[in-house]
């Protein structure tokens, strides 16, 4: 799938697409995050989309910088940001890929929601990226990762709040599914939404491939995502 395929996807979007989006529930998703990493230096947020998370980790860092190649998502990042009042915090119109060159060091680099915009090379690539500007004991966290082991029971809706029927899962089954086999067909991966899934041993081997010790948590809010924790592996 071409890159080309997301970016037309995201390009004039403002919305990040957060399951929900009330301040209590993006507050938890935050707050999920910051569970995970120490709280310290230099915060980098790559494809930070409107800073729905970022407003909430900003004032844990003496620094953050947000990533979007998104304007429109930048420009709604930049109005959420000046309506609190938060300082620090500087945007910049780039990608996973390429980190603008103003940012030189970070000691924590979040990607949420961004693995499933990446192919297995461009992740490679972000993570070749973390690694030039992370400091020696700085961390990487590729969040809310879509978790391919649980992929085809979530689209026959087996993940949702409510029991799985016989009726709802004969609807599910003979009637969405095919539906958006022809969808994906038609538009291709980005048909439902979300892109690439990946399995944890795939994650876990392009991590330890471009250096990182790599762990893995199981989101709290998305029952099918899960977060890899990276570190840099020690020399000697």
């Amino acid at each position: 799938m071409s890159a080309n395929a997301f970016y037309e996807f995201w390009i004039k979007r403002n919305d990040a697409g957060h399951r929900y989006t009330t301040e209590e529930w993006l507050k938890k998703n935050a707050e999920e995050i910051l569970c995970l990493f120490p709280v310290r230096g230099t915060l980098v947020d790559v494809g930070c989309g409107n800073a729905q998370l970022l407003s909430y980790w900003a004032d844990h860092f003496d620094r953050t910088f947000g990533i979007d190649f998104s304007p429109t998502m930048l420009e709604a990042a930049q109005k959420r940001i000046d309506g609190l009042k938060i300082t620090e915090v500087k945007f910049f119109e780039s990608d996973a890929c390429h980190f603008p060159k103003e940012i030189e060091s970070a000691n924590l680099i979040i990607g949420y929601q961004v693995a499933q915009n990446l192919s297995k090379q461009d992740i490679r690539k972000y993570l070749r990226e973390c690694k030039r500007i992370l400091h020696r004991n700085g961390m990487v966290g590729i969040c809310s990762i879509p978790w391919r082991n649980l992929k085809q029971i979530r689209e026959v809706g087996g993940l949702g709040h409510s029991p799985l029927t016989l009726w709802k899962m004969t609807f599910k089954y003979f009637i969405r599914t095919p539906r958006r086999s022809y969808q994906r067909f038609r538009y291709g991966v980005m048909a439902n939404g979300i892109g690439f899934w990946y399995s944890r041993h795939e994650i876990k081997r392009i991590a330890e491939a471009e250096g990182f010790d790599c762990e893995f948590v199981n989101s709290w809010y998305y029952e099918y995502r899960f977060h890899a924790i990276l570190r840099l592996k020690q020399q000697g």
